[in-house]
């Protein structure tokens, strides 16, 4: 049997199959939610730009759960990227979330203020660094100094919460 034949064809098409699988379920969510695939910046955008009706509630939702199911399924089918903007697509899609929901059930909050501050949060957390995660959105955004300040006290709280003793590390190898 000479080199390169065998079985291991088929271990060599895992990789593109899995990709366009994972391409092929991306972009038929995204003929129902156009800003799911890509980088995050729309997801964010649109958060941002949410109006407090149950339609926007659902959409925010359904980004909250399809935007970080569909980015797993891409990056452990193989294909490259980060976690950076879907990050702080899914944070903001989740802080517009409540905002939406809070103004639904008549408290008068500042959605594109909460969509800031859930994108902070999240970033933070899975950037492991909070002073980062608060001002890149916040510059990003280019928000009010106020939504700063509340950005670097919602960050400053997810990092004390994930660093708690009773959240034990691994010991690096």
């Amino acid at each position: 049997m000479g080199m390169g034949a065998g079985p291991p064809v088929a271990g060599h098409l895992a990789l593109p199959l899995g990709i366009g699988a994972a391409g092929l379920l991306t972009g038929t969510a995204s003929l129902w939610l156009p800003v799911l695939p890509g980088n995050g910046r729309d997801a964010l955008e649109a958060a941002l730009l949410s109006p407090a009706t149950t339609t926007a509630l659902a959409v925010l939702v359904s980004v909250v759960v399809l935007k970080p199911l569909l980015t797993g399924l891409t990056l452990g089918a193989g294909a490259t990227g980060g976690l950076l903007a879907p990050s702080f697509a899914l944070g903001g899609s989740a802080g517009a979330a409540i905002g939406v929901a809070a103004n639904l059930a008549g408290w008068q909050v500042s959605i594109p203020a909460l969509a800031l501050v859930g994108a902070g949060a999240v970033l933070s957390i899975t950037q492991r660094a909070p002073v980062f995660g608060t001002v890149f959105v916040w510059e990003l955004a280019r928000g009010p100094l106020w939504v700063l300040a509340l950005m670097a006290v919602v960050s400053g709280i997810c990092r004390w919460l994930t660093s708690r003793p009773d959240h034990p590390r691994k010991p690096a190898p």
